[in-house]
């Protein structure tokens, strides 16, 4: 019977220490969406301030929820981004639905592609960080095709998850 809540305090205890590790999922502009911040709800969705509020690192996604025959997902350069130019992203997206992982360092600069939307405001700029170095879970060694980075990384992690705990309970057995 001891055997049995050692196990379950394992691998409660494991969980809880992976459960920092994994890759975070962040819905921009939250309950809202992205719509314009003039549609958005009391807060206003002011997506500066949303991106401000966020640590975004190698591994984690964001995930835009929008009306695909109002709004688009441009992913655009600095200068893009400050001129409002839509005609030359680095990538587009238009599905309503759109997951972006972001799988390398550095600055990553979003607008709407819709007719004045950026310049409305609906636009944002994030950092991203490199993964934890001390989260103890390797990340892939190479990226991930666009948009399968999240799975793949989350079930990279959840390999080690189950082998820890399968390992926990051997000492036990």
């Amino acid at each position: 019977m001891a055997h049995g809540t050692e196990m379950v305090l394992l691998t409660t205890m494991l969980l809880v220490t992976f459960k920092a590790a994994l890759a975070e999922v962040f819905t921009v502009g939250g309950e809202s969406g992205w719509v314009l911040p003039v549609q958005a709800n009391a807060i206003g969705n002011n997506y500066t301030t949303w991106a401000e509020s966020y640590n975004f690192k190698v591994g984690d996604s964001l995930f835009f929820k929008y009306n695909k025959d109002s709004h688009s997902v441009l992913q655009v350069s600095g200068t893009a981004f400050a001129d409002c130019t839509t005609s030359d992203p680095i990538e587009s997206w238009k599905d309503g639905n759109t997951t972006v992982a972001l799988t390398t360092e550095g600055r990553m600069w979003f607008i709407c592609g819709a007719p004045g939307h950026c310049e409305q405001g609906q636009k944002f700029k994030i950092t991203v960080a490199s993964a934890a170095p001390d989260s103890g879970v390797p990340t892939p060694p190479t990226s991930p095709p666009s948009g399968a980075g999240d799975s793949l990384l989350r079930s990279s992690k959840l390999v080690v998850i189950i082998g820890s705990i399968i390992a926990g309970a051997s000492y036990f057995l």
